[in-house]
């Protein structure tokens, strides 16, 4: 990543989203996107100079002391790993639930492509995403299966029901609110202190 160009590119977005302003809050708008904000540490310790260094020692890859900042820099790539591999197995989690796990959802089908090796993408993702698209076009089926749906358990609670927590004083419309309700830190605690006011 560094030697295609993250550092001139993570650098030029800081000077012109971040440097110019007083208020920086990560937290918000296109600040908080992933691979920017785990930058920030290196980026607002080190220079464009310290850039340079660092990708001269990276290209050429010496084996001498490394550059200021190379730690730091790292350290923020690690970063980078972490959130991403969270980032994605929330995203999947998020598919699945969202297009898989609704049997009363109208969606269309969906077909799992194994991208984990690009030696092989031409047969592995290409060949196969072109069957799919071309299968639709000409409204035949495709040559490989679509993933399975699934009834979630959601779909199996009443959403009818209405339940009130006499511990937190709160009134919770359909079992599944109330079932996350009951698990919550909020009601546990609340019940732990109920419990020892009336001993």
């Amino acid at each position: 990543m560094v030697k295609d160009g993250l550092l001139a590119e993570i650098r030029d977005f800081h000077k012109t989203f971040v440097e110019p302003f007083t208020d920086t809050d990560y937290t918000k708008g296109i600040l908080q996107t992933i691979g920017f904000k785990e930058f920030i540490p290196y980026l607002e310790n080190f220079s464009q100079d310290d850039d340079e260094k660092i990708l001269k020692y990276i290209v050429e890859e010496s084996s001498g002391t490394e550059p200021q900042g190379m730690d730091t820099l790292r350290k923020c790539l690690d970063e980078l790993k972490m959130v991403t591999r969270r980032y994605s197995k929330k995203q999947g989690k998020w598919v699945r639930n969202r297009f898989l796990g609704n049997l009363s959802r109208d969606v269309p089908p969906l077909y799992k492509l194994d991208t984990s090796d690009p030696s092989v993408w031409q047969e592995n993702v290409y060949s196969k995403a072109e069957d799919v698209i071309e299968a639709f076009m000409e409204g035949r089926m495709p040559k490989m299966e679509p993933e399975k749906r699934f009834a979630s358990h959601k779909e199996e609670l009443n959403d009818e029901v209405t339940n009130f927590c006499e511990v937190c004083n709160r009134t919770f419309i359909g079992e599944f609110q109330w079932n996350i309700h009951l698990k919550s830190n909020k009601h546990k605690r609340s019940h732990i202190k109920k419990l020892k006011n009336d001993k």
